[in-house]
């Protein structure tokens, strides 16, 4: 029996149907968007190499259960670059991929899907179906309209269960332990067990028994084909939150009659659907354990097969360990923990915890399937995930040669390239000019929904210390200093600040009056270096949170604050992080006005003068104390250039280069520090 001081209950082996896992722990089924694309046939995306090596990763990391993501059974569900397992050629390397997972010692099962309505078949060019003819509520992409599905004939009803039942066995062949039916998130299993989609009259819909139907019919035929010696169960959905919906007192009734029928050896528990998007895939600001009640009230429903479950944004271990141990559920899991840290549980057994990369709920990784699909999942902060077979465990090596490193500024790519030369054996030291280390994160540190982001600057101070990193703060550093010193190596990090010009890629000039002292940048508000009146105009250009962010900071301490943007919305970036399902209940609450297709061409003594960027009329907001751009980033480059051409090993690195996400500055200096 395995016990592990203080993780008594996590760290405990666990028995679904057939297959004995080796503790409690697993990674919830969630989408990479790695596609490798059948020879010859461009439109097949098939299990890859890639996918491969990230699971690989996660079981080595000491994970129990590792559920694949989302997969098509049939032709007419294709989404999201999802592999298509239902055609023969993908079982070379899904047998790759339990390979390797079992190498380490952890299970694997595979989630098989249909979208329904949420397919958008761009690949296949099938039209989307459902149980009934009820459009999808979230299109996979900003504006675009919602998909109307066919209605299924019930030949094509049975046709689509035929297929769960030939991929199953695929995956079985394949050398999968188990299966899993995707019967939640409002994808097809669900819009035949919810009366929200589900308006048949025929045997499929209407009465519970009939809406389960479908379900229990594929469950049958998956048995015929693969027996019980691979683990079966359903991820289903606690409550949908939708009138009209399966409430949680429904779900409860759906996971008896589940256990009742003896198909399904677990139940993968969770809650939201596309409607709910905040709820299912938590941001920043959103609380953690926030599934907790509604798995543990489907847990209590049933007798006899586990419960796993989600408990939403979930880090810390001992809140798994008290789950577990208060029988909330079975198992705890979650996904973006382990694209975080693949090594979160032996680092929890090996008593690490400080080590552990915290996930901060940016939903980086989720954006990275909407903005750039062929790049698929990576992590703002740890840039080895998607990047495995390169950057992996045993990838990184011992320098030839001991290098003496100077990196200057101490924001995320400072501090990654310092650990990283670090590892790799360098003698680093790293100035930053501020009293603290940080940088941007620090700045976004202090919002209200990103105190999370502190915790990332102690992991990196921990590892620093730990490294032996020589840590200078409060120091401004002269290219005569560094030159002075003799470094081997030079490394400029020192980042970006906010133009206080209100200069864009849409007005390239100075904007009218920008020089006036009630004119602020967002450093300015944050850090409290400037007074901010009662009547606040924010202008948006960035296009994420940051002035999301500003206005609920101020409107909730009683402040009028309005964000004119020349975007269609504010904060059109937020839809492909799903955030702006959070931000706007609260820019609403707090009577933020959203005042979009406007920029501004004058800012005066008490007002602002604005302009339809589509009309070109204008008119003016009269009252206006403070006025915030939040326009663009430029980049402290001086001490670079003071230093260019008199360095031999002379480097920049981050924003300092040029302004970009966090995702992109910590790779290109997770890069460079490999490189030193």
């Amino acid at each position: 029996m395995v016990t592990v001081r203080g993780f008594e209950h996590l760290f405990q082996p666990i028995k679904i149907g057939p297959v004995t896992i080796r503790n409690r722990i697993y990674s919830t089924p969630h989408t990479l968007a790695y596609p490798e694309f059948a020879p010859g046939s461009p439109y097949v995306p098939l299990p890859s190499e890639r996918m491969a090596y990230y699971y690989a990763e996660r079981a080595r990391g000491g994970i129990g259960l590792i559920i694949m993501h989302a997969s098509s059974v049939h032709p007419s569900s294709d989404y999201l670059f999802m592999p298509h397992l239902f055609d023969r050629r993908s079982i070379t390397m899904l047998k790759k991929i339990a390979d390797s997972v079992h190498e380490h010692g952890a299970k694997i099962f595979v989630q098989l899907w249909h979208g329904g309505h949420h397919a958008t078949n761009y690949l296949t060019g099938h039209p989307p179906v459902s149980s009934s003819q009820i459009p999808d509520v979230a299109p996979s992409a900003p504006l675009q309209t919602p998909l109307v599905p066919k209605e299924l004939e019930v030949e094509e009803i049975h046709e689509i269960q035929r297929a769960f039942a030939e991929t199953a066995k695929i995956c079985k062949e394949a050398g999968f332990d188990g299966i899993e039916l995707h019967g939640t998130h409002s994808y097809l299993i669900e819009q035949f067990l919810s009366p929200f989609w589900n308006k048949r009259t025929d045997e499929y819909g209407g009465s519970l028994e009939n809406r389960m139907r479908f379900l229990l019919e594929t469950l049958q035929l998956i048995r015929k084909e693969c027996g019980y010696d691979v683990a079966l169960g359903v991820r289903m959905i606690a409550d949908e939150m939708l009138p009209g919906g399966l409430s949680l007192e429904d779900n409860k009734v759906i996971a008896q009659k589940l256990e009742e029928s003896g198909l399904v050896d677990f139940l993968d528990v969770d809650i939201g659907t596309y409607h709910t998007i905040p709820v299912m895939i938590a941001p920043h600001g959103i609380g953690p354990l926030h599934e907790v009640d509604y798995i543990a009230a489907i847990k209590s429903a049933v007798k006899r097969i586990p419960v796993l479950g989600c408990p939403g944004r979930l880090v810390d271990p001992y809140d798994a360990e008290r789950l577990l141990a208060e029988g909330k559920m079975d198992m705890v899991g979650g996904a973006r923990l382990f694209i975080a840290d693949p090594e979160w549980p032996n680092k929890v057994k090996e008593g690490r915890l400080d080590d552990i990369i915290r996930c901060i709920s940016c939903n980086y990784c989720i954006a990275r399937l909407f903005t750039l699909p062929y790049v698929g999942v990576t992590c703002a902060i740890n840039p080895v995930t998607g990047r495995e077979k390169e950057w992996g465990t045993g990838t990184l090596k011992a320098a030839d040669k001991v290098r003496n490193v100077i990196v200057v500024g101490g924001g995320p790519a400072g501090m990654e390239v310092a650990r990283v030369a670090a590892l790799r054996g360098h003698n680093v030291t790293l100035y930053e000019k501020a009293s603290h280390l940080g940088g941007r994160l620090l700045l976004e540190s202090k919002l209200p929904s990103k105190d999370v982001y502190a915790g990332t600057i102690r992991w990196f101070e921990r590892q620093l210390q730990r490294l032996g990193v020589k840590v200078v703060t409060n120091h401004e550093v002269s290219a005569k200093m560094v030159l002075d010193q003799n470094p081997d190596v030079v490394v400029i990090a020192t980042g970006a600040s906010y133009s206080r010009t209100g200069v864009s890629g849409f007005i390239s000039s100075p904007i009218k009056g920008w020089d006036q002292k009630h004119v602020l940048t967002p450093e300015m508000v944050i850090n409290g270096e400037a007074k901010v009146g009662e009547n606040i105009l924010i202008l948006e250009e960035e296009n994420n949170t940051m002035a999301a962010d500003l206005a609920v900071m101020l409107a909730s301490k009683g402040k009028r604050v309005e964000i004119v943007t020349r975007w269609q919305f504010v904060g059109a970036g937020m839809f492909q992080t799903l955030q702006m399902a959070y931000y706007y209940p609260l820019l609403y609450k707090y009577g933020v006005v959203m005042t979009p297709n406007h920029y501004i061409s004058e800012i005066g003594p008490d007002y602002v003068k604005l302009f339809n960027i589509f009309t070109s009329e204008e008119f003016v907001r009269k009252g206006v104390d403070t006025v915030i751009l939040v326009t663009m980033r430029q980049s402290n480059d001086q001490l670079y250039k003071e230093l260019k051409g008199k360095h031999p090993n002379l480097h920049r690195v981050g924003d300092c280069v040029a302004p970009r996400d966090l995702g992109w500055i910590m790779y290109e200096a997770h890069k460079l520090g490999r490189a030193i």
